[in-house]
């Protein structure tokens, strides 16, 4: 990896199987310290996240392997939070605050190496990070950029950079049973099967954390209170929320080991799907849905909706379990139904409203009808999304 990073500018590393950590590379925390060994000589690497718990989540683990405490070789800067110092080499962030600081220093000059992880989420964010970090390499022939993800094609990366090498690392864990529903099940609104179904697991099955995806914080607390009503003469058991509306303090806890004699179960949004191990879950439940952000174009709004996922992101929350000892993975939808999903979820920036991410393009003083994106939106997505903020008085017509 390090003779790839030194002969070439922009890298993509995959995997194989849809999991990259193993033995030998116990997380992809692990990467950034690999790549610092070198790297840091010349200047600090940033690694980005696609959310603010998987920044300061990893930064702590990352803390922990160098034997060191956050803010010191290792820091972290998301949203109003900051915690890094002159010894700091590796720093992790969003991927919204790294295109910020794009606003003070187009060429990221502070850092020898950027490391985009998750990168098959593909906010908007993400992409026009993409494409400034893009224009940024022909003024900085020194930079270099590591793009890792473990369930987007690499093709599209590579012909948006040009010739870069692509690593594919072959990722090993424990083995995970998928268990489908009965037909009776699979009818369930998706709150009530996933309560239900954790009961179940905790009942009866044997000692092991449980992961339970839902897809708002008003699902989580019900899910949660509800739990606690059912078991409430009993305390062998913790239950946890986690989303992104948590304080981080809060959030933590779901890092903690479970108290001794007690399972912790933890209801999660998609945030727990990625970028994050939670140690002790041998029980997935996946609901199968979500909420995305989606175009309407008859009210020329987005909105949030609850959708299906794609298969990718159920075999990343399949991939929770089997982390240290063999899981089980509860599918509240059928086989069939797994089948005809998605690949892949579409790059936001190809199904939401354009307004927002044009007016970024704007704050950064790039004309957005001359951006280089990784996947461009239609012209009529463009023209629709100007048109508004010429309406709103956000831009003017003579920018055009």
């Amino acid at each position: 990896m390090l003779e790839e990073i030194r002969c070439f500018n922009c890298y993509r590393k995959s995997s194989f199987n849809n999991h990259r950590r193993n033995r030998f590379w116990k997380e992809h925390s692990s990467y950034p310290i690999f790549i610092s060994s070198w790297t840091g000589r010349f200047g600090i690497d940033v690694c980005t996240q696609p959310r603010k718990i998987a920044a300061t989540s990893l930064a702590t683990r990352v803390a922990e392997e160098l034997n060191t405490s956050v803010g010191n070789l290792v820091g972290y800067h998301v949203g109003m939070q900051m915690k890094t110092s002159h010894a700091t080499k590796i720093i992790y962030m969003t991927d919204q605050m790294l295109l910020n600081l794009c606003l003070k220093d187009e060429k990221f000059s502070k850092y020898a190496c950027i490391i985009i992880d998750e990168a098959h989420e593909r906010s908007i964010y993400t992409d026009l990070l993409l494409g400034m970090i893009k224009t940024s390499l022909t003024k900085r022939p020194d930079l270099k950029v590591v793009i890792t993800s473990a369930t987007i094609e690499p093709e599209i990366f590579v012909n948006f950079f040009g010739s870069c090498p692509v690593l594919k690392i072959a990722g090993r864990m424990f083995p995970v049973d998928v268990i489908w529903p009965t037909e009776n099940e699979a009818d369930e609104d998706y709150e009530s099967a996933a309560l239900k179904k954790t009961v179940y697991v905790h009942e009866k099955e044997q000692s092991g954390d449980i992961l339970a995806f839902l897809t708002s914080p008003l699902e989580i607390e019900k899910c949660c209170n509800n739990f606690e009503k059912t078991f409430k003469d009993t305390n062998n058991f913790i239950c946890l929320p986690l989303h992104g509306r948590l304080q981080p303090q809060e959030q933590q806890k779901v890092f903690e080991p479970s108290p001794v004699g007690k399972r912790k179960i933890v209801f999660a949004t998609n945030s727990a799907e990625t970028s994050i191990t939670i140690p002790g879950i041998k029980y997935v439940i996946d609901t199968g849905v979500a909420k995305e952000m989606l175009y309407d174009p008859q009210k020329n709004i987005n909105a949030l909706n609850v959708t299906n996922i794609t298969r990718s992101s159920a075999e990343q929350r399949k991939g929770r379990a089997g982390r240290t000892e063999p899981g089980k993975c509860y599918r509240l939808y059928t086989e069939n139904t797994y089948n005809n999903m998605e690949t892949n979820s579409k790059p936001e920036i190809l199904r939401i409203h354009l307004g927002q991410a044009l007016l970024k393009l704007y704050e950064l003083g790039v004309n957005p009808l001359q951006f280089d994106f990784v996947q461009k939106p239609s012209q009529h997505l463009i023209d629709t999304a100007m048109e508004t903020l010429e309406l709103v008085g956000a831009v003017s017509d003579k920018i055009r």
